[in-house]
């Protein structure tokens, strides 16, 4: 394997990677202000439940926004070379 194998290789474990960390760091952010919401209001796991169920839309959309972005570069590239 030369080296732009090797890149291809890392640069796809970094998209990976990257995608897993969004999407888990959406959903924690959800429920930690769902937990706050919680505490607030005396509420048990309403704002919880629905922090986390929130963070999940916003992380897939948000790896959707990114994959998305990164095909419209890669079609770019193609017409460019």
């Amino acid at each position: 394997m030369d080296k732009s194998d090797w890149q291809n290789i890392f640069r796809s474990l970094s998209l990976l990677t990257e995608l897993g960390l969004i999407i888990v760091v959406n959903i924690g952010v959800g429920f930690f202000l769902g937990y706050l919401l919680d505490k607030l209001t005396g509420s048990q796991i309403l704002f919880k439940i629905a922090g986390i169920i929130l963070g999940v839309v916003s992380g897939f959309y948000s790896d959707y926004r990114l994959i998305k972005k990164l095909i419209g570069d890669n079609n770019n590239n193609d017409v460019e070379n």
